[in-house]
């Protein structure tokens, strides 16, 4: 798990480097495409799919190095997903890209485990997050999930810098991150950022498509 970053602090940082702010997909853009990664499904994010990823996000587990809990109620986290479909910020900022990941249940038909997103904060960047339900860890599935993303971005919409931060003591998105080819940031990468002290940044960088 990684947390998700949406802060006007890293946004302005990103513009100090002079980097124009990114643009909203249509609705036929590939960044809403259907992905599938080695028997894994990921379908962009909808409104409708709170119920199944409901009990999934009310894990207490997952949020040990997380900065917010479970969601409340599924009223509230179909408020989330239905603001996270909008596909982007008001302002235009950030374009918000979100799939809900399924897999094959132990008795057949597909069940949510969690989800990958990434928030495009200037055009060819963005940040990587992922949240899995404890008990999909240890089976590959982030980081096949995450890879299918990653290479759907760089391919399809022209990401070529990725960002992604958690907490230093959480070794499982650590590990994770590093599966991902991406390397630790040096402090005067990090530091325009504003992240937290207990917090690390990690970065590749991918080649031009």
């Amino acid at each position: 798990m990684v947390r998700a970053a949406y802060t006007s602090l890293k946004q302005a940082a990103l513009l100090s480097w002079g980097m124009p702010t990114p643009t909203h997909p249509s609705a036929d853009d590939p960044a809403a495409a259907e992905l599938q990664a080695d028997g894994l499904r990921l379908r962009p994010l909808r409104p409708e799919h709170a119920v199944a990823m409901y009990p999934v996000l009310a894990d207490p587990a997952i949020y040990t190095h997380l900065d917010y809990g479970p969601p409340p109620s599924l009223g509230y986290l179909r408020e989330v997903f239905t603001q996270l479909a909008q596909g982007g910020s008001a302002d235009g900022t950030e374009v918000w890209l979100n799939w809900v990941v399924w897999v094959t249940g132990p008795h057949g038909g597909e069940e949510a485990a969690g989800y990958v997103q990434a928030t495009v904060i200037a055009p060819g960047t963005c940040w990587v997050a992922y949240v899995f339900g404890s008990r999909f860890h240890g089976r590959g599935i982030a980081r096949r999930a995450t890879a299918a993303m990653v290479e759907h971005l760089h391919a399809h919409c022209g990401i070529t810098l990725l960002l992604a931060s958690a907490e230093a003591a959480h070794g499982r998105s650590i590990h994770l991150m590093q599966q991902l080819g991406m390397r630790p940031a040096t402090p005067e990468e990090a530091a325009p950022l504003g992240l937290r002290p207990s917090e690390v940044l990690y970065l590749r960088v991918l080649p031009p498509v």
